[in-house]
């Protein structure tokens, strides 16, 4: 149906009128929110910074985490042990050290009783006078042959004097047999009087003892069943070789794989720390609260401090500072 000119013209004004206020209200074009930086628990409960879509990329993302301190637990344990094996023979008289104690390098450790082998170099001794005297019977024999064989040489024929001559080549072999004899006895002597230094078991180096096998009274010897010497009677661990058994929150793993430096807190009250530089890395789970842990072994960078004491434990932390 069709409407009057007025009344249509009055229609399309208000139209008009409600197309403008539409525009008016309509908001501005759609802007994402800027992105806020989330935080997650890296070791013990120290918030890291965790870019959004709009932030730093990844590498600048480690070097913040990096900045945070890392937590953790470290166990000072001996990198190699030092067997002290006996060198001697005979009965252990003294021991003058205990686990855990600290020697310095040529410390005596343990006595051991000498009489045996004193009394074995003085059958040593007459062994090699009972030679030496053999030795000279038979110079005297050899010399006294061959005076019979020149006065004797023309009335013997030449069989008497082949006879004469084997004679003496016995009487030679038989000296030198008994110089054999002799060299032999002089070489046990000199290992004698080597064991009797060994005797007294020094220290070869600066440690801490960790084991002890042996008590006052015991036997030991020499050439003991263990492989590569004599009976075991201590183990050492040298202090310049100690290394640190650290555990941390696994999530930590990416920091400790960049090889951010660390140091081990020596003390808390003084604030005492030494550097540490990282040598091994392992995944681990922890067998009680079943919590996925890194484990990681390490080294002293410098000097090992006087304030680290063998089995002690000690916290992990990052220098502060810039990485």
């Amino acid at each position: 149906m069709f409407l009057k000119p007025s009344v249509r013209a009055c229609s399309l004004l208000l139209l008009s009128l409600a197309c403008v206020a539409i525009v008016a209200c309509a908001p501005e074009a759609y802007k994402p929110p800027a992105a806020k930086p989330a935080t997650v628990p890296v070791a013990a409960g120290v918030p890291v910074a965790i870019a959004a879509a709009s932030s730093p990329p990844p590498s600048t993302q480690r070097l913040a985490a990096a900045r945070y301190a890392l937590e953790g637990i470290c166990e000072v344990k001996p990198r190699a042990l030092v067997p002290i094996k006996s060198q001697a023979n005979g009965e252990v008289t003294a021991v003058r050290v205990d686990v855990g104690d600290t020697v310095r390098k040529g410390q005596v450790l343990i006595e051991i009783s000498p009489r045996a082998l004193t009394e074995q170099m003085q059958r040593n001794q007459l062994a090699r006078d009972r030679v030496n005297k053999r030795m000279e019977l038979i110079k005297l024999q050899i010399a006294s042959q061959k005076r019979e064989a020149i006065v004797l040489e023309q009335l013997y024929s030449e069989a008497g004097n082949t006879k004469t001559a084997l004679s003496i080549r016995e009487r030679e072999t038989e000296l030198e047999s008994a110089k054999i004899e002799l060299r032999e006895l002089e070489l046990s002597q000199r290992g004698l009087e080597r064991e009797l230094r060994f005797t007294q078991v020094q220290s070869p180096s600066e440690g801490i003892i960790v084991k002890r096998t042996v008590e006052p009274g015991q036997i030991v010897n020499a050439a003991g069943g263990s492989f590569g010497g004599g009976d075991g009677l201590l183990e050492l661990a040298d202090k310049s070789e100690l290394q640190l058994d650290c555990a941390v929150h696994a999530e930590d793993a990416d920091l400790i794989n960049q090889r951010v430096p660390l140091v081990v807190v020596l003390s808390r009250t003084s604030g005492v720390t030494a550097p540490i530089s990282v040598n091994r890395i392992a995944p681990m789970i922890d067998s009680k609260g079943q919590v996925p842990q890194l484990r990681f072994t390490a080294r002293f960078t410098s000097t090992v401090p006087t304030e680290v004491l063998l089995g002690a434990r000690y916290t992990l932390n990052r220098p502060k500072g810039p990485p």
